[in-house]
């Protein structure tokens, strides 16, 4: 990495563990990552069904 791009890749790194720690916080509370990304659509529409309970 250059030394003039040090400050974006910090910055880029920071909103990374931000997210990280959001989605951490989000499966703990019990959300599950087909909700999370909104998957159920896109695996319906390939023949899956997800289980709401």
């Amino acid at each position: 990495m250059r030394r003039e791009d040090g400050a974006e890749a910090a910055v880029a790194s920071r909103e990374r563990v931000e997210a990280e720690e959001g989605y951490l916080s989000a499966y703990r509370a019990g959300r599950t990552v087909i909700d999370l990304c909104n998957l159920a659509p896109l695996l319906a529409a390939k023949g899956l069904v997800v289980d709401e309970e």
